[in-house]
């Protein structure tokens, strides 16, 4: 594992550790994606910004580890703002359900 990918999971358990401390339900859930879509956008963008991008694509070429770096990137990316859509989506129908038939 690249020292990118082994930081990148330290990252990521540490907000998996974050969201275990909390309480307060599907709130909490709701919060902890909002946080680790929030983290994982801003590695995505910056990974993908025309200044990074070609250096990237440098090191790929010298370390495959940095491509599947990137691509792993891109599918945590994928994964958190489906999630947090998810999320917010079923949050939104709950409350809307209580508002209408309240």
């Amino acid at each position: 594992m690249s020292v990118g990918a082994s930081q990148l999971t330290g990252a990521l358990d540490d907000m998996q550790r974050r969201k275990k401390g909390r309480t307060g339900g599907p709130l909490a859930e709701v919060d902890y994606w909002r946080e680790r879509a929030t983290a994982v956008c801003a590695l995505y963008d910056q990974f993908n910004s025309p200044a990074v991008a070609p250096v990237l694509d440098l090191f790929s070429r010298i370390d495959t580890s940095m491509e599947l770096l990137r691509r792993d990137i891109g599918k945590l990316y994928e994964e958190a703002t489906d999630v947090t859509r998810s999320v917010h989506d079923m949050h939104l129908k709950q409350s809307w359900t209580w508002v209408t038939f309240s």
